[in-house]
């Protein structure tokens, strides 16, 4: 069956409502002079009211219209005066739901002082005149609530979709449902809740797993307000008919319910076998579209070419995750990885608005918007984000950053930026020209994580936003704040101990240095520095680690609003510790060089001491005519192709990026793993691309052999040397190496004689499930007169 329509229009005009809000008059001005504030709501096809600004609207169901308009009148009783500008706005919508979206995209527009004043935002450049109608690929502008969702209270969900509503979105999907919990009475009065404000409700993979879970499901199905979706993650064309029982069994309650699938984790035979099955009479009969999201190992475009036609398409982004995801943060140090992990509080304003007008290119044409996948409220500006863009595709980032800033963060508008003492104690500050700091909080924490994050001057520039507005007694209660605020005196934490821990790594290298040189190469000083932690004693520095905790537990409170599960839980389901277990795992080669040095120092003799540390202090050294590189190093190293780069290719289906195996840094701690630090971020590849090396300048008589890092992966993998004349020769065949650690092998002279060579590693082609093949965090290319067997 077809999507069904929003609601009809009423047949005629309708005034929906009107709020006369005069002006709170300032002391010793009299009313007369206070200019009145209107707001005027209708539904309907007599628009008359918009010819002031010019308007016309569309007759989309989800068009309407927003007109401000001004009358002067006089200040006193006999028409003298200068005049008083009395305000007034109309929101116009063609339905109900029109409406409400008309007031959504109204309220961004306002502003509310401390004593109640309401008025329009003086930032903007003119009235407000605009009509609005969502184009045909942001027809769904849904998100998902799995677990997380669940958590909330039943006034805090309440809450939840409003704020959803007035950035545009208009489907809510219910994900990860457990009976056993209790979720079974919140879907039946959610859905009612939704249903008042004319929001969309989805179901994805409900229960029918047992008797028990399918009779409860029918229940719920029978007692919801709506469902107007149902969808379904992975399957392959086998459990087609398994789905097609569950679409009919919704339908009976709800028969308008439209019913969708997505190929993730599929690999290519699977693949072309549930295309094949989509193409078939029997799923025509059921099946509405074709949702692409996290797993599918082919593009979005190459999708929607094949496809069957006849189905709608609806894009299924991961906008929560920052690593292991669909959208990877790029080039994502790993000072911020090991600490924050996969889910974390990551507004990307500039990185997502791109992403998600990338996806809306004309090539798409048949995709009908998208419904987002999250792990918790964490993402909440994506979520607004991606809402406002699907339904206002020309609205600029800086107009919405300022509406979110206006809305949720109030106490930042018109605050002067703090002054912070920097980790030196000489202090910084943000731009004294900043006036919404709210807004440089949000960009700041986006560019936080970009570049090398010793030396990232954001940090502190974000963290004097932050200071700035982290006094207002409104914030107790804000809990989008006190997120926020946390991410900001986190990073500057994790950044000022990134910096103190390589400034005693450094201290350890120089006093390795002196001990070989010393007659008895004893590394004393080394084992000294060693010992001790690691960690700030500096009085500044940690202050913002006791003040990140104490935000997370503000938030415990204010978001989870008397929920038994609390605020940490909802924001992150995933990580309901909010990263603090994680905010000081070791960020420099700690563990590394005390287990090395206590090796070296227990050896007997001055000879073997000192070649052992020597060997230590050169591990990275390619020897003459060699070459080294770090290839989970950020910035990136110059011989690693980066294939279109992320803002073309944002999932890296065509080039390596710089990944982490999600909780091994953290492991390393507790198991006591002497690995250097490098060996945790490394270039991975996913699916059909490969991780390639280019050498130039090489001596062609030379001999080359090959280290690599290989880390531990199942993916059978292969290496080939191609050369000057682009003939590939093999430098190992297909295998998995199961353990992290150095594999060494002999470069063919075949591939190095013209004087260059590029290492390519590739996995197998078309692979499914999380689609990861080439893991490699180090390469030496080593210049040498002889060939070299393998080494594992």
């Amino acid at each position: 069956p077809p999507p069904p329509p929003p609601r009809p229009p009423p047949p005629a005009w309708r005034l929906a409502g009107q709020c006369d809000h005069g002006m709170l008059p300032r002391r010793n001005r009299s009313p007369s002079a206070t200019p009145s504030f209107t707001i005027v709501l209708g539904v309907g096809v007599d628009v008359s009211v918009l010819a002031p600004c010019h308007l016309s609207l569309d007759a989309g169901l989800e068009s309407f219209a927003i007109c401000q308009t001004s009358h002067a009148r006089p200040t006193t009783s006999n028409n003298s005066g200068t005049g008083i500008a009395d305000i007034a706005v109309h929101v116009i919508g063609r339905s109900d739901r029109g409406l409400l979206l008309g007031v959504g995209r109204l309220l961004r527009e306002l502003t509310v002082t401390a004593d109640g004043v309401i008025g329009i935002a003086a930032s903007r450049p003119a009235p407000l005149a605009l009509a609005v109608t969502p184009p045909p690929y942001g027809a769904m502008r849904g998100h998902q609530l799995t677990d997380w969702g669940f958590f909330m209270t039943t006034p805090s969900f309440e809450q939840f979709a409003r704020d959803l509503l007035v950035f545009g979105t208009n489907q809510v999907e219910f994900a990860h449902i457990d009976y056993s919990r209790g979720d079974q009475h919140k879907l039946v009065a959610w859905s009612a809740i939704l249903d008042k404000y004319d929001l969309r409700v989805s179901l994805f993979n409900p229960p029918f797993a047992t008797a028990s879970d399918t009779n409860t499901s029918l229940a719920v199905f029978a007692g919801m307000a709506r469902v107007d979706s149902l969808f379904h993650e992975g399957g392959s064309a086998d459990e087609l008919p398994m789905l097609a029982t569950h679409a009919k069994a919704l339908r009976q309650f709800h028969p308008n319910a439209t019913a969708w699938l997505s190929p993730g984790g599929l690999d290519e035979v699977a693949l072309e076998s549930w295309l094949l099955a989509l193409d078939t009479a029997s799923t025509r009969a059921w099946l509405t579209g074709v949702a692409y999201g996290p797993g599918t190992h082919v593009s979005q475009k190459q999708l929607a070419e094949r496809v069957p036609s006849g189905y709608a398409l609806r894009q299924y982004p991961d906008i929560t995750h920052s690593l292991a995801a669909m959208y990877p943060q790029p080039n994502w140090h790993h000072a911020w990885a090991v600490t924050h992990g996969r889910l974390v509080v990551n507004p990307s304003p500039e990185r997502f608005g791109a992403i998600a007008t990338l996806n809306q290119n004309a090539t798409y044409s048949r995709f009908i918007g998208f419904g987002a996948y999250s792990e918790g409220a964490s993402d909440d500006l994506n979520k607004a984000l991606w809402s406002a863009l699907y339904l206002e595709p020309a609205l600029p980032i800086a107009t919405f950053l300022a509406q979110y800033s206006r809305h949720f963060f109030p106490t930042s508008q018109s605050t002067a930026p703090a002054r912070v003492q920097s980790r030196e104690g000489s202090g910084s500050s943000a731009p004294t020209a900043v006036t919404d700091v709210g807004v440089a909080l949000l960009r700041g924490l986006e560019k936080n994580w970009e570049g090398d994050a010793r030396s990232n001057p954001h940090v502190l520039t974000t963290l004097a936003a932050a200071v700035a507005i982290d006094t207002a007694p409104s914030n107790e209660t804000n809990w989008r704040l006190q997120a926020h605020l946390m991410r900001a005196y986190y990073d500057a934490y994790v950044q000022a101990r990134y910096v103190a821990e390589l400034a005693v790594e450094a201290d350890v290298r120089r006093a390795l240095t002196a001990a070989v040189a010393s007659a008895d190469a004893r590394p004393v000083e080394a084992e000294r520095l060693l010992a001790e932690i690691w960690l700030p004693t500096n009085a500044t520095i940690v202050g913002w680690r006791h003040r990140a905790f104490a935000l997370a537990r503000a938030l415990d409170v204010t978001l989870g609003n008397g929920s038994i599960y609390g605020g940490m839980a909802i924001l992150q389901s995933q990580d309901p510790t909010l990263g603090l277990g994680t905010i000081d795992t070791p960020l420099s080669n700690h563990l590394h060089l005390r287990a090395a040095v206590h090796t070296a120092a227990a050896l007997p003799t001055p000879a073997a001491r000192r070649a052992t540390l020597t060997a230590v202090l050169n591990r990275t050294d390619p020897g003459p005519g060699g070459y080294y590189d770090q290839l989970g190093a950020v910035p990136r190293s110059g011989r690693l192709s980066v294939g279109f780069g992320p803002a073309a290719d944002p999932q890296f289906l065509y080039a390596p990026l710089v990944a982490y195996d999600e909780g091994l840094a953290e492991e390393a701690v507790i198991d006591g793993d002497a690995s250097p630090v490098c060996w945790f971020s490394y270039a991975q590849a996913y699916w059909n691309a490969t991780v390639s090396l280019e050498y130039t300048n090489l001596d062609p008589a030379a001999q080359y052999r090959v280290k690599l890092v290989y880390v531990a992966q199942t993916a059978l993998i292969q290496l080939h040397a191609v050369g000057a004349d682009g003939k590939a020769a093999a430098v190992h065949g297909p295998t998995a190496p199961n353990v992290t650690g150095v594999y060494e092998y002999a470069v063919p002279t075949s591939a190095t004689q013209g004087g260059s060579v590029t290492l390519v590693c590739s996995g197998p082609r078309g692979t499914g499930g999380f689609g990861r093949t080439c893991q490699i965090a180090e390469v030496w290319l080593v210049k040498s007169s002889a060939p070299s067997g393998e080494l594992s």
